[in-house]
C-alpha cells in the first residue's frame, strides 16, 4: 500500500470515494461532539468535503461551518460537489498558523488529518489558540494497532499513546477515547481548565 502525505497525488475523486466508504464514522463523530442544529464547527483538512457536507446538513442554516484546507484544488472540488450557504472553506495551512479572526467554535474536528502533517504538534498548538474552555475537539485517526487492511500503512499512523502525550504537553485534557470501525480510534479533548 502506497502512502502520500499530499493526497492530491491520488486525485480528489479517489480521495472522495475513500471518504464515502468511511461515511458511517461521521454519525459517531457527530454524537461524540454533540453537534446539533445551530452549532458552529471548525473542520481542519476536509479534503474533497464528504464529511464537511454531512456536518453542514446537521448544523443546518442556523449553524456555521468553517473549514481550513491547504489545497486549493481540494477546495475547488468540494465547492463544485457540495453547495451549502452555511459553509465557508478557507485556503489555509493549519500546521503553520491559524487566522485569529476566525473566532471560537462549539466544536473542532480533525479527522484523518494529523498523519498527513509533518508536525501534528504544530496543528494542535495552533488549534489551542482557537478554542475556548467550552470547545470540544475531536481527533480521529487510523489505528496503528489495527490490521492495516484499510487506510495508510501501519508505519504511517499515529499511535494513540504518543498523541496523548503530545496533547497533554500542549495543555489539553482528554475527555473521552475509544476505538471505531474502519481501523480508527478517536480522542475527544478540551483545553485544560486553570486550577
Amino acid at each position: 500500500m502506497e502512502f502520500h502525505k499530499d493526497l492530491s497525488v491520488m486525485g480528489w475523486e479517489k480521495v472522495r470515494e475513500r471518504q464515502v466508504q468511511r461515511l458511517p464514522l461521521v454519525n459517531e463523530w457527530v454524537s461524540i461532539v454533540n453537534l446539533k442544529k445551530g452549532a458552529s464547527l471548525l473542520d481542519i483538512g476536509p479534503g474533497p468535503g464528504v464529511f464537511l457536507n454531512e456536518y453542514a446538513s446537521i448544523v443546518g442554516e442556523e449553524g456555521q461551518i468553517t473549514a481550513l484546507e491547504k489545497d486549493q484544488e481540494a477546495i475547488n472540488y468540494a465547492l463544485r460537489k457540495y453547495k451549502h450557504s452555511n459553509v465557508n472553506i478557507i485556503c489555509w495551512d493549519a500546521e503553520k498558523s491559524l487566522n485569529d479572526k476566525l473566532g471560537y467554535f462549539h466544536a473542532i474536528t480533525l479527522t484523518d488529518v494529523l498523519h498527513h502533517s509533518d508536525s501534528p504538534a504544530h496543528i494542535l498548538r495552533n488549534i489551542f489558540k482557537q478554542a475556548s474552555e467550552e470547545t470540544v475537539i475531536l481527533i480521529a485517526e487510523f489505528d496503528p494497532e489495527a490490521e492495516g487492511l484499510i487506510g495508510p500503512p501501519l508505519k504511517n499512523r499515529l499511535a494513540m499513546n504518543d498523541l496523548k502525550l503530545t496533547l497533554q504537553s500542549v495543555g489539553y485534557e482528554i475527555v473521552k477515547e475509544g476505538k471505531q470501525a474502519f481501523e480508527h480510534y478517536y480522542l475527544l479533548i478540551k483545553i485544560k481548565a486553570p486550577v
